[in-house]
């Protein structure tokens, strides 16, 4: 449901995740999924990001490595509610004396789903642009909608520095009950898991920032699927907000044949061997 007042812009998805993850998918995850790279100019952006906290920057990546303020964060509520000062118009070019506000709420309706009702306020600011503010809100929601339907994900509360999260992230073998080969510490960094005798993943580390890790498999062989091949362009997203580690398979969907046994043994590495792994220094081997 979506209505354009004088005013105000209101859209609203519902998705199939619970409250916390749908909010760390929008707000703590936006650069994995808005698309930026929508916006032409001599200089594209090509990627948006946010310092989670109250008063923080909104801002874009440009396409030369340099950086393009956006807005800044009015409200940071985990995980219930987030809003921007919205200080672009509509090709995203930043504008110091324009203020509008967008609010974005998070309504947990069961424990797998979540509705997300967004309000973009005072767009009579942006005079002309509005019509076409309203349709690139309704394409925003929509790829957020379809990112999440393509991807699992869930999140552990951390007690440590986001340095020693990432670090022991990289120390794969003990935390993940895999045999491991190679470096997984920064960015280039390839490895190789092997599960079982015949079962191997090649990983290489796409992206290593102070909150964030990517792994990308490069390829895969996986002999108990009709598919052995299933996990190869797959991306695997630790990200960290606040005291929050998201974890996100992307790929990992209802409908493939690994989703009934990939989705339980997720949720165990990460919520349990994982947090283990942060907390007592020992990963947590025996899956329930």
């Amino acid at each position: 449901m979506e209505t354009l007042e004088l005013n105000t812009i209101k859209k609203e998805v519902v998705v199939a995740t619970a409250q916390q993850t749908a909010f760390e998918v929008f707000v703590n995850q936006m650069g994995l999924w808005w698309p930026a790279s929508g916006h032409t100019e001599d200089c594209p952006m090509v990627k948006v990001g946010l310092e989670p906290q109250t008063g923080g920057r909104w801002f874009g990546f440009n396409a030369d490595g340099g950086e393009r303020e956006l807005g800044k964060v009015l409200i940071y509520d985990p995980y219930a509610l987030f809003a921007l000062d919205w200080q672009t118009d509509a090709n995203l070019q930043y504008q110091p004396d324009l203020h509008t506000e967008v609010r974005v709420e998070f309504i947990p309706e069961g424990e797998k789903q979540t509705r997300v009702k967004l309000t973009h306020f005072d767009v009579q600011r942006l005079g002309e642009a509005a019509s076409g503010i309203n349709n690139g809100w309704s394409d925003i929601m929509e790829v957020y909608q379809n990112f999440i339907s393509n991807s699992f994900s869930t999140s552990i509360h951390i007690n440590i520095s986001r340095e020693a999260a990432l670090q022991k992230i990289s120390e794969v073998a003990n935390w993940w009950g895999v045999s491991f080969e190679g470096r997984a510490e920064k960015q280039g960094d390839r490895f190789v898991i092997k599960m079982g005798s015949e079962a191997w993943f090649t990983y290489t580390v796409t992206e290593r920032t102070d909150n964030k890790v990517v792994w990308h498999v490069d390829d895969c062989y996986m002999p108990w699927y009709d598919d052995k091949y299933e996990w190869k362009g797959h991306d695997m997203v630790f990200e960290i907000g606040g005291n929050t580690l998201t974890f996100t398979h992307v790929g990992l969907v209802a409908g493939i044949a690994c989703f009934k046994d990939c989705v339980p043994g997720w949720t165990h590495w990460i919520t349990r061997s994982l947090t283990s792994y942060f907390e007592t220094g020992q990963g947590d081997f025996k899956q329930r």
